[in-house]
């Protein structure tokens, strides 16, 4: 499948990829038995969740040239929506870094495109706190990859592994890749008080039928402010204990806005790092339950979960050739880390989220 979708240099590129990728995913795992032996497999990226919760998909007035997919017609859809830290190591929550947001919408009907899943009833949306990507192209994912790679085998020198794992992330990627840098300091360093309080993007384009856009989930409602949290900042876990507050007494939410390719000569495609820039227009509302998740039984169903935004419907097909890598990339990781996790790689379905939630 790789020579088909790339070039040769590519293809090379996106094999070096993959093999990294699963690299990180046999090295990152955490001790689960008394001896502290590696057990659990943690995923490659976003391995730290700050929770898994119950929500709704709601689908209601779209404007009708946006009426494609799950946007069809109105319906209201169970979903789970796991919220994350990017980095691909867990680490404290006040360190600087990327923050995810993937939903997994269910009861969605109709054939998808992966093959081995073409009956699933799912539909995966993958988005993080930044409009503009911060990877242009493959050859830049390999070069990151490559660069977090070396950085992660600086050995812990007193007082030197710090400058040295700087330095080294200077001279192989932020030299040569000022944009890119510039995208991703920006996002990292965006003061986040509440998963639930933060804006996110897909950065990188999708169909709508026959539209191409891109998509933002903006909350409704939640005040970011540190003035209205009484969560301990010094915790490292300070995400999730700031989720496991608000929705132990108030429900949370956030609006689906899609915007389209207007102007294909300024909105290009094939390189993420450039933002779009046309109105976005709503198309669903998502309604995430007052509910206690931080039990062991939803940490364990979070952890059992993959995201793929290729587990999804042809009128929301991904598009660019950086989206055909994160397909290889997200089947090859997610398959190898069940596989050491001695688990079952499959789709949760609607029942187990009304046992919980109830029926909408």
């Amino acid at each position: 499948m790789i020579q088909s979708e790339f070039g040769p240099k590519e293809a090379q590129a996106v094999a070096e990829i993959i093999r990294l990728a699963k690299a990180v995913v046999q090295e990152n795992r955490l001790p689960t038995d008394a001896d502290g032996e590696p057990r659990l497999a943690l995923r490659d990226q976003h391995p730290k969740s700050h929770g898994c919760v119950g929500a709704e998909l709601i689908v209601e007035d779209v404007p009708n040239e946006l009426r494609h997919g799950v946007f069809k017609e109105p319906n209201r859809y169970p979903a789970w929506i796991r919220f994350s830290n990017g980095a691909g190591r867990i680490q404290s929550d006040a360190t600087p870094d990327i923050r995810g947001m993937a939903i997994k919408v269910m009861g969605v009907e109709g054939e998808k495109i992966l093959e081995e899943e073409k009956q699933a009833r799912t539909q995966d949306f993958i988005a993080i706190n930044s409009e503009a990507f911060f990877l242009k192209d493959i050859q830049d994912v390999l070069a990151l990859s490559k660069t977090v790679t070396t950085i992660d085998k600086i050995p812990p020198i007193p007082l030197l592994e710090t400058p040295l794992k700087l330095l080294t992330f200077v001279l192989l990627f932020a030299r040569s890749h000022r944009t890119q840098v510039e995208i991703l300091s920006k996002a990292r360093e965006q003061a986040v008080f509440n998963p639930l309080s933060i804006q996110y993007w897909s950065g990188t384009p999708y169909k709508l039928g026959p539209h191409e856009i891109k998509f933002t989930l903006k909350p409704r409602g939640i005040e970011s402010s540190a003035e209205n949290s009484e969560i301990d900042k010094s915790s490292d876990n300070f995400l999730r204990e700031a989720m496991v507050e608000h929705l132990k007494e108030n429900e949370a939410g956030f609006d689906f806005l899609v915007q389209l390719r207007s102007e294909p000569q300024n909105m290009p495609l094939e390189d993420a790092t450039i933002q779009w820039h046309s109105e976005y227009q709503k198309v669903a509302t998502i309604k995430i339950h007052k509910q206690v998740f931080d039990t062991p039984k939803r940490r364990d169903f979070d952890e059992n979960l993959s995201f793929d935004i290729w587990r999804s419907l042809p009128e929301h097909e991904p598009l660019a050739k950086i989206n055909k890598l994160r397909r290889l990339v997200y089947e090859e990781t997610s398959k190898l880390r069940h596989q050491l996790n001695n688990k079952l790689r499959q789709e949760p379905l609607e029942e187990e989220y009304y046992q919980i939630f109830g029926e909408m």
